[in-house]
């Protein structure tokens, strides 16, 4: 007796995808893109300053397209229209994937190492969005390993997007908003995949504004020898416990085995943060 067959992306659809989102972030690096529009000038220059250029119209195209381009793919799968406005959620980590890539290496010099890591993070998408597809249907039972994957890319792609922060040039009044945005996305998608009907109104609030307060900290630590990399695992300790703890709480732990749970990882990122502590180069 044959197998059944499972639901699976359209590879043209992937393909058209993959070839929208690359060309956007390629012209991110135009420069006829970066002069500045429009110019405001902070309490504290030059973190204070913050640049509009058509280079920021680009992002915001790109995240349409992350939103858009993950509903249309995710339109094939023949549980699609059981989601309702819960499709949302589905396009959350694609979208913030492709943020995540073109924040991360939109200074960086152009060469080998610059294209392999497009390269890596559009396949990284693309892995993302497959995932997405699977777990439109939580009997798949594929969908166990594709939340698992989930999980991990969602936490991965929060900490590559913070590295891109502090390394890059965004003015330090930018850093927190960015960073709380960041960790809305992660949270609400992560507590999605446990408990997809659920109001996390205050959680996702709390979640936000512990990034912005402890990103702004982190990013004056940064002017006294905290390298960019520790600052983002420091970041990360943070955002990883904090969505965890709610995490263990959907699943119906107390909330002693959820904090205890969640303090293990959380800890292990801090003392790996220690070690860029003085290591300015990363």
């Amino acid at each position: 007796m044959a197998r059944p067959r499972r639901p699976w992306p359209d590879p043209d659809k992937l393909s058209l995808f993959s070839a929208a989102t690359t060309l956007v972030i390629v012209l991110n690096r135009w420069p006829a893109l970066q002069t500045p529009l429009w110019t405001w000038q902070g309490p504290e220059a030059p973190s204070g300053t913050i640049h509009i250029s058509p280079q920021s119209l680009l992002i915001l195209i790109l995240a349409a397209l992350g939103l858009t381009g993950t509903d249309w793919v995710l339109r094939d799968h023949p549980a699609y229209p059981s989601l309702r406005s819960r499709g949302l959620w589905h396009a959350l980590l694609p979208t913030f994937a492709l943020d995540a890539l073109a924040t991360l290496i939109r200074d960086w010099p152009m060469g080998w190492t610059w294209l392999f890591v497009l390269l890596f993070g559009l396949v990284s998408v693309l892995v993302i969005l497959i995932a997405e597809f699977i777990v439109v249907d939580p009997q798949d039972p594929r969908a166990l390993w594709a939340n698992w994957a989930l999980q991990a890319m969602g936490y991965g792609l929060f900490f590559l997007f913070t590295l891109g922060l502090y390394q890059g040039r965004w003015p330090l009044l930018a850093r927190p908003f960015l960073l709380a945005v960041a960790a809305w996305f992660i949270g609400h998608r992560l507590w999605a995949l446990q408990a997809p009907r659920a109001s996390l109104g205050p959680e996702g609030f709390t979640l936000a504004l512990l990034a912005a307060h402890w990103g702004w900290a982190l990013s004056l630590l940064r002017e006294v020898g905290l390298a960019p990399a520790g600052a983002s695992l420091l970041l990360l300790a943070a955002v990883y416990g904090w969505t965890q703890v709610v995490m263990g709480l959907l699943q119906g732990h107390a909330t002693r085995d959820a904090f205890r749970m969640a303090l293990g990882p959380s800890l292990a990122f801090v003392l790996l943060a220690l070690l860029f502590w003085g290591d300015g180069t990363l």
